[in-house]
């Protein structure tokens, strides 16, 4: 008897925080660390069990298949997330912003409620269409949304932004339009799915349930107004440089787009 009340008794200690901690944050992640081993599970959850403040960073969450795995890879260490999302009506149409609210949805299931920031990002996307070179499109376009969703995740007290970038898996993700895009961040940008490709991302998409909300056929922005032939190295100097064709409105359509925006608490 003494035997087995030695081999069980850490089982039995790992099995009561490993409950404590679903009880407080959901039971995703506590599964999800549960699929490594118990040990680690128990382990992690001993850590986390003393923090009197969660730590939070902001996801840029399309209606894609990638951003909502990223939330999901940085959720299971224990990151809290809030989240912004970016509406261009009448291009995109509310059935894609409701697509969007239930992949929030899904991946709230791992973190905890998330705060989601809709941007209206119409008036931004059509300024630089109008004056920007359209093979640096994407790239402009993508360095307004990380100054905007550092913009709330600043305001929310976030630690650093989430994406769901893979290194060439577009035009926008090769090295160089990484570092494009982050040229315009005080805050760190961290990408979970740096070095997946997309079958890895798609089997984990499969395993969270997200995958077949993702492929909804509802266009986000993203796609909406995609270059044709996209810049693949962008020079940085280049980039600031035709940025300074947007002098004349781009503030004010800045500060616009955060005014208007609407937040929804999902769980």
């Amino acid at each position: 008897i003494l035997m087995l009340a030695v081999f069980f008794v850490p089982f039995l200690i790992e099995g009561v925080v490993v409950y404590n901690y679903t009880a407080l944050i959901g039971v995703g992640v506590v599964a999800s660390l549960l699929e490594t081993n118990m040990k680690e599970a128990g382990e992690f959850v001993t850590m986390y069990m003393g923090v009197q403040e969660w730590i939070w960073v902001g996801l840029l969450l399309s209606g894609g298949i990638d951003s909502p795995v990223a939330g999901y890879m940085i959720a299971k260490r224990g990151v809290k997330i809030d989240a912004v999302y970016f509406h261009a009506p009448p291009y995109t149409s509310e059935r894609a912003k409701q697509k969007v609210v239930d992949l929030a949805k899904l991946v709230s299931k791992y973190t905890g409620p998330i705060k989601l920031h809709v941007v209206n990002f119409t008036d931004i996307q059509l300024y630089i269409y109008e004056k920007c070179p359209h093979d640096e499109l994407t790239i402009i376009m993508r360095r307004y949304m990380m100054r905007i969703a550092e913009h709330f995740a600043k305001q929310d007290d976030c630690l650093g932004l989430i994406t769901g970038e893979s290194i060439g898996q577009v035009a926008s993700q090769t090295m160089q339009s990484l570092a494009a895009t982050n040229d315009v961040c005080t805050l760190p940008v961290y990408r979970p799915l740096i070095g997946f490709d997309k079958q890895e991302i798609v089997e984990v998409a499969e395993k969270i349930n997200t995958y077949e909300t993702s492929i909804l056929p509802y266009e986000d922005c993203c796609t909406i107004f995609v270059a044709k032939h996209p810049v693949t190295k962008p020079n940085v100097e280049v980039i600031r440089k035709s940025e300074e064709k947007l002098a004349e409105k781009i503030d004010q359509l800045f500060d616009e787009a955060i005014r208007s925006v609407e937040t929804i608490i999902v769980k």
